[in-house]
C-alpha cells in the first residue's frame, strides 16, 4: 500500500465515521456529508482485502448501508422495488451473470455483484430511500453547489503550486505527474482520481449554482454574500480546472435548459438524450470507425486533437472486436475483455466507460448502465412540460434529472465513476415514478398553501407541514369540500404536536347539520387553489338557512388557553343565518377587532 499513516487511518476509519454522522445528523445529511466527504477529501487508494473491493467510495457505501440498518430501520424495511429500479437491478446482476457465463464460478460471480453493488447499488438505494422528494432534491442542489465552493481554494492552490495537496496530506501523488501539464501550467486534481474528473465535478457544481441562481431557487444572498457572484467564482473554478469536456457539458448543459424553459420545447433535451444512444449503438456493434469524425475534426479544428481522438477510436474499435465474441454477458473480469499480442502484452487502451462495460458484461450490461443514467431525464421530460422548468418548484429536479445524462455523455470519452451522480439518478428516478409533477407541486407547498385541499403530505415532512396537512379539508367524490372537517388523529402526538394555532383555525368539525344540502354547499374549487374570502362572501349571500351550533376543539395542547367565546366570534360557518342591521355591523366589528395577529389575511373563516 502507498502513503502513510494518515491515509491508512482514514481508509481503516470510513466506516466507523460514517456510523457516527448518522448519530448525529439526520439521515439524509448524513448521507450527503459521508459520500460528499468521502469523493472531496479521502485518499485515493484501495486496500488489499479478500473479496471485495475496498477504496473511499465502497467503504463509504457499506457503512452507508449498515447505518441505515442501525439508525433507520423502518425506511429500509419500508422501501419497495418500483419498475423504475429494474435497470439498477439488471446492473448488478450483470456480473453473476458474466461469471457464470464465462465458467469463472459462482463464487466469482458473488464478488462482481458485490462489487457492483458496492460502488453503483448503494448510493442508488440511498438516493432512493432519502431524496424522492422535492424539498430532498433541493437540498442536493444546495449542497453540490457549497460543495464546489469550498473546493475552489484547494483548485486554485494547486493551479499555481502543481497538485499537491493529495502528496501533502497522503504522501504521494495519486496519478502519473506527467499528466497534470495542460495549457502552459498545471491542471489540479486534489483528493481525486484525475484532473478531469475534478473538472466535471466542479462544472456540475457551477451548472447547478447558475440554473438555481437564474431561477431564483437560491435566494439572492447566501453566506453574506450575492449568490450570482458566488456561481460566476464556481464558474471560473470550473475553468481553471482546464478540462475543456467538462466546461463544454456546464455550458451546454445551463443554455439547453435556459432555452428548454424560454421557448417551452424540450426538442434539445431529446437530442442529448440521443447522444449515448446513437454513439453506443454506432460504435457497439461495429457499424461506425469514427475516421470520417477524424477527418472533419482535422480539417476545420486541429491535428493535435485529431490524432487524439483518431488514438482513441483505434482503441476502442480492436475492443469492439473482441467484445463482439462475446457479446450478450461480455467476458467478464480479471482482464478477458483486453486485447494482448502474440507475447500477452496488454496492446489495448480503455478510457470510456461504455467500452469497458461492453467487454466486460456484455450488451446486457451496457444497456442497464445507459437506462440507469438516461432514465431520469427522460422521466423527466414525460412527467414534467418544459413550460414548467424555470419555475422554482420544478428547476431543481430538472437539473439533478439532467446531471446524471451529462455525466453518461462525458462516460462516452472517460471511464471514472462519481457515486454523487448516482444518487441523483435515484433520486430523481424515485421521485418522478413515484409522484410524477404531483409530487414536484404538493411537497413544495408552503404554510399558506398547505390549508388547501390536498392529500396529508408524508410522515417525512417537515412538522409544521404535517400538522397543515393532518388538518386539511377532505375531498369529496364531486370535487367540493365534505363537512367532516375535523381534526384527523387528535389523539396523536406527532400531528398535534404544534397545532396549538392553526387547530383552531382550520381544524373544527360541525357536530350538527339539519340541512341535506350541506354536502355540497361549500362548491368545488381547484384543489391546489386557496381558500378566498370574496368567493366565501359570494357563497354566504346566496345561502338562507337556520341557524345552528358550532362545535370544535379548543386548543389542543392547553384547552384553558383559548377561550370558547373569542373562538366562536372568530369563525362563521356555513349554515348560519346572514346577521342585519345593528347585529350584522356589530358583528363585522368584532370579527375586525379579533383578527389573528400572527397573518397577514386573518383568521380563515369557513362560509
Amino acid at each position: 500500500m502507498r502513503g502513510n499513516i494518515i491515509c491508512l487511518l482514514a481508509l481503516y476509519g470510513c466506516i466507523p465515521m460514517v456510523l457516527y454522522c448518522f448519530s448525529k445528523y439526520k439521515p439524509e445529511r448524513a448521507v450527503i456529508i459521508c459520500f460528499f466527504g468521502a469523493l472531496m477529501f479521502l485518499p485515493m487508494e484501495q486496500l488489499n482485502i479478500p473479496l471485495i473491493l475496498y477504496n473511499k467510495m465502497t467503504a463509504t457505501a457499506i457503512g452507508v448501508i449498515i447505518a441505515i440498518k442501525v439508525y433507520d430501520p423502518e425506511k429500509l424495511e419500508g422501501a419497495a422495488l418500483n419498475p423504475v429500479d429494474i435497470p439498477m437491478v439488471c446492473w448488478c446482476l450483470s456480473g453473476f451473470l458474466a461469471s457464470i457465463a464465462n465458467g469463472l464460478g459462482p463464487k466469482d460471480g458473488f464478488q462482481e455483484a458485490f462489487n457492483t453493488f458496492t460502488t453503483w447499488g448503494i448510493p442508488y438505494i440511498a438516493g432512493r430511500l432519502y431524496f424522492s422528494n422535492a424539498d430532498r432534491i433541493k437540498l442536493l442542489c444546495l449542497s453540490i453547489f457549497a460543495a464546489g465552493l469550498i473546493y475552489t481554494p484547494f483548485v486554485l492552490f494547486e493551479l499555481k503550486m502543481s497538485p499537491q495537496a493529495h502528496r501533502i496530506v497522503y504522501g504521494y501523488m495519486q496519478h502519473s505527474f506527467a499528466q497534470v501539464m495542460r495549457g502552459g501550467g498545471y491542471r489540479p486534481m486534489v483528493f481525486m482520481e484525475h484532473g478531469i474528473m475534478l473538472g466535471t465535478w466542479v462544472s456540475m457544481g457551477a451548472l447547478v449554482g447558475l440554473w438555481c441562481t437564474f431561477t431564483k431557487v437560491f435566494p439572492k444572498k447566501m453566506w453574506h454574500a450575492p449568490t450570482v457572484l458566488l456561481a460566476v467564482v464556481l464558474l471560473g473554478a470550473a475553468i481553471a480546472c482546464k478540462s475543456s469536456g467538462a466546461i463544454a457539458l456546464c455550458l451546454m448543459g445551463f443554455l439547453v435548459l435556459v432555452i428548454t424553459a424560454k421557448l417551452k420545447i424540450g426538442f434539445l433535451v431529446w437530442i442529448l438524450l440521443l447522444i449515448p444512444s446513437a454513439y453506443i449503438g454506432t460504435r457497439a456493434t461495429g457499424y461506425w470507425d469514427g475516421q470520417n469524425f477524424v477527418d472533419f475534426i482535422t480539417e476545420k479544428f486541429s491535428a493535435d486533437r485529431a490524432a487524439s481522438l483518431k488514438f482513441r477510436f483505434d482503441n476502442e474499435n480492436i475492443l469492439v472486436e473482441k467484445a463482439l465474441e462475446q457479446p450478450v454477458f461480455g467476458w467478464g473480469g480479471w482482464g478477458r475483455s483486453r486485447v494482448y499480442d502474440e507475447e500477452g502484452k496488454d496492446v489495448s487502451i480503455t478510457d470510456g466507460l461504455w467500452v469497458i462495460v461492453l467487454g466486460k458484461r456484455g450488451y446486457f450490461g451496457l444497456l442497464s448502465i445507459t437506462l440507469v443514467l438516461i432514465l431520469p431525464m427522460f422521466l423527466f421530460l414525460l412527467k414534467c412540460p418544459p413550460r414548467l422548468w424555470g419555475k422554482p418548484e420544478y428547476a431543481p429536479t430538472a437539473v439533478i434529472s439532467f446531471i446524471p445524462l451529462l455525466f453518461m455523455i462525458d462516460c462516452l470519452l472517460n471511464g471514472m465513476v462519481n457515486q454523487v451522480y448516482v444518487i441523483f439518478a435515484g433520486g430523481a428516478s424515485g421521485l418522478l415514478a413515484k409522484y410524477g409533477i404531483a409530487g414536484l407541486e404538493h411537497q413544495t407547498l408552503s404554510d399558506k398553501d398547505s390549508l388547501t385541499v390536498g392529500p396529508v403530505p408524508h410522515q417525512n415532512a417537515p412538522q409544521a407541514q404535517r400538522n397543515l396537512g393532518a388538518l386539511r379539508f377532505p375531498k369529496t367524490e364531486e370535487g367540493g369540500i365534505s363537512d367532516a372537517l375535523g381534526v384527523r388523529a387528535l389523539t396523536n402526538p406527532v400531528l398535534s404536536g404544534s397545532v396549538g394555532r392553526v387547530g383552531i383555525r382550520i381544524g373544527l368539525a360541525g357536530l350538527k347539520d339539519e340541512d341535506p344540502e350541506s354536502q355540497t354547499r361549500h362548491g368545488s374549487r381547484n384543489a391546489h387553489g386557496p381558500v378566498l374570502a370574496g368567493r366565501v362572501k359570494k357563497q354566504s349571500a346566496r345561502i338562507k338557512t337556520e341557524a345552528f351550533n358550532y362545535v370544535g376543539p379548543r386548543n389542543l395542547q392547553d384547552p384553558g388557553k383559548n377561550p370558547t367565546g373569542l373562538m366562536s366570534r372568530r369563525l362563521t360557518m356555513q349554515g348560519q343565518t346572514d346577521p342585519s342591521g345593528d347585529q350584522k355591523n356589530e358583528s363585522e366589528e368584532k370579527t375586525r377587532d379579533n383578527k389573528d395577529a400572527d397573518t397577514e389575511t386573518g383568521w380563515v373563516r369557513k362560509i
